[in-house]
């Protein structure tokens, strides 16, 4: 058995999480579920629960000055759900299917324009983006390990 790596060890601080989705559209609601959980753990990690707008949010997160930006989001990747993928900004696809106004990799670009950070997208793998349902048994289980490696990153 592999030991497990915490894909958010060794980001350059500080770092800011902007949690994207829609939550009312079961696991495409992860990102702003994480996003709660860290705020509720008291961890004192900036963190922005952008929803499914997250244009709007460019500005408080260059106001933010980081040097580490982790898009945190529901992304179809063809694995298991509840499969979480850090992806370095150049992984971005441009165009992707989104129900986002901006495309990832644009809004990865004009931050990277606008503050100098790096720009990552931390994908979690849906089970289903359903409007009403809830987040699957799967998803919750990856919110719930993220929240852990999140406080991992905060104490180290």
């Amino acid at each position: 058995m592999q030991p497990f790596v915490n894909p958010l060890a060794g980001l350059a601080s500080p770092v800011v999480l902007a949690g994207i989705g829609n939550s009312m559209k079961g696991d495409d609601g992860a990102g702003p579920a994480v996003i709660e959980r860290v705020q509720a753990s008291g961890s004192g990690l900036a963190s922005i629960n952008c929803g499914d707008i997250p244009e709007n949010y460019l500005g408080k997160i260059a106001a933010l000055k980081p040097a580490t930006i982790v898009f945190v989001d529901a992304v179809e990747m063809n694995e298991p759900a509840g499969t979480i993928r850090l992806f370095t900004s150049d992984k971005i696809i441009s165009g992707g299917a989104s129900t986002h106004g901006m495309s990832l990799d644009m809004l990865a670009r004009y931050l990277t324009a606008e503050t100098g950070a790096t720009v990552y997208l931390l994908g979690i793998q849906p089970k289903s983006v359903t409007l009403g349902a809830p987040l699957s048994p799967e998803v919750e289980t990856a919110i719930t390990l993220l929240s852990l490696m999140v406080a991992q990153v905060v104490v180290s």
